[in-house]
């Protein structure tokens, strides 16, 4: 029987050796956690430091709301409707918050066969040097628009036949496609 309180007594002694222990354990993770949560704090400084400096001149303390929840795909080319195309080009640029500079290059990558061949020949024409999009555009409707095709004829045909709202949506639309550039109607001419 003494044996067995004996070797009660050494078990109890081992846990209670091991509960010294703790407190140790205890001071390292802790130490671990508060090295952890210095270095994070340390991140997140340097990921705001390097947005702020990085932001777009847009953002000049204007609320700006998030658009990257709904992504947004770049319109398809049409040669049916280039005024159309690029309309809704320069909305995805407008959303998007696309750089000029980078505008013609992403258009590029959304043509079909053969405003692909017809850009090949455009840009060669070009010979490396660099496209404004205003330019790429013109180019575009000159190749792709129809010859009697007029934002301003357009304009100056249109009139009300449903909701003043429609009327002005179309008219809205008639005027940005002139404003965007020069007309090669010959009824403008």
């Amino acid at each position: 029987m003494a044996g067995s309180y004996g070797a009660r007594f050494k078990a109890i002694d081992d846990k209670l050796q091991e509960l010294k222990c703790l407190p140790a354990l205890v001071q390292q993770l802790s130490d671990k956690v508060a090295v952890f949560i210095q270095e994070r704090e340390l991140a997140r400084q340097r990921n705001k430091d390097h947005t702020e400096h990085h932001r777009p001149s847009t953002w000049a303390g204007e609320y700006q709301p998030p658009t990257r929840f709904i992504r947004m795909e770049f319109p398809r080319f049409q040669r049916s409707d280039v005024i159309g195309w690029i309309q809704e080009c320069e909305r995805y640029f407008e959303l998007e918050g696309i750089p000029d500079n980078e505008r013609v290059q992403l258009a590029r990558k959304n043509l079909d066969e053969k405003g692909y061949i017809w850009d090949l020949a455009f840009m060669e024409e070009k010979q490396g040097l660099a496209v404004s999009w205003l330019e790429y555009t013109h180019a575009l409707r000159v190749r792709f628009g129809s010859p009697y095709d007029s934002p301003m004829a357009d304009v100056k045909r249109l009139y009300q036949t449903g909701s003043l709202d429609g009327y002005k949506d179309d008219y809205k639309k008639g005027q940005d496609s002139y404003i965007e550039g020069v007309s090669c109607s010959p009824s403008d001419l």
